[in-house]
C-alpha cells in the first residue's frame, strides 16, 4: 500500500506539474487541418497575385526599354540629317560664292567693254545683217546665261535659307 500511496502521489503530481507548465487552453492553439488548408490557400494566393504583379511589372519595364530604344534611334537619325543639313548648307554657301563670283566677273566684263550698252554697241557694230544676226544672238545668249546664273544664284540662297530654318 505504501508503494500505491507513493505512486499515486507520483501521478498526481505529474499531473499537476504538467498543468502548470503547460496553458490550460490548449484547445485554443490547435488549428485544424482545414484551417491550414485555408491558410495555404491564402498565401498561394498571395503568391500568385506577386507573380502576375512581377509579370506585369517585366512588361512595363521591356515597353520602356522598347520606347528607349526608339528614341535614341530617331536622335541618330535626326542628328545624321542634322549633319546632312549642314553639309549642304556649306555646299550651298560654296556654290553661291562661286555664282556671285561668275556673275560679277560677267558684269565686270561688260561693264569694261565700254560701259552698259555693251550689249547695244556689239549688236549695232556689225558689217552687215548677217552679222547683226549673228552678234544679236550672241547677246541674246550671253543674256539668257546670265540671266540663268542669277536665277541659280537666287534658287541657292533661298535653298540654303530653307535649310538653316530647317536644322
Amino acid at each position: 500500500m505504501k508503494k500505491s500511496k507513493i505512486i499515486i502521489t507520483i501521478v498526481l503530481c505529474s499531473v499537476i506539474a504538467s498543468y502548470m507548465i503547460l496553458p490550460m487552453d490548449a484547445k485554443a492553439d490547435a488549428t485544424t487541418l482545414a484551417e491550414f488548408r485555408a491558410e495555404v490557400e491564402q498565401y498561394t494566393n498571395e503568391l500568385e497575385s506577386n507573380q502576375n504583379q512581377v509579370a506585369k511589372n517585366d512588361e512595363e519595364v521591356a515597353k520602356i526599354k522598347e520606347k528607349i530604344t526608339d528614341i535614341e534611334t530617331q536622335m541618330d537619325t535626326i542628328v545624321e540629317d542634322i549633319s546632312t543639313l549642314q553639309t549642304e548648307i556649306e555646299q550651298s554657301n560654296q556654290e553661291i560664292e562661286e555664282k556671285s563670283e561668275e556673275s560679277k566677273k560677267i558684269i565686270e566684263y561688260y561693264q569694261l567693254a565700254n560701259g552698259e550698252n555693251a550689249y547695244l554697241e556689239y549688236a549695232f557694230g556689225a558689217t552687215d545683217i548677217t552679222d547683226m544676226i549673228y552678234r544679236m544672238s550672241v547677246v541674246e545668249q550671253l543674256t539668257e546665261y546670265n540671266d540663268q546664273i542669277m536665277n541659280e544664284l537666287e534658287q541657292l540662297i533661298d535653298k540654303n535659307e530653307k535649310d538653316k530654318k530647317q536644322l
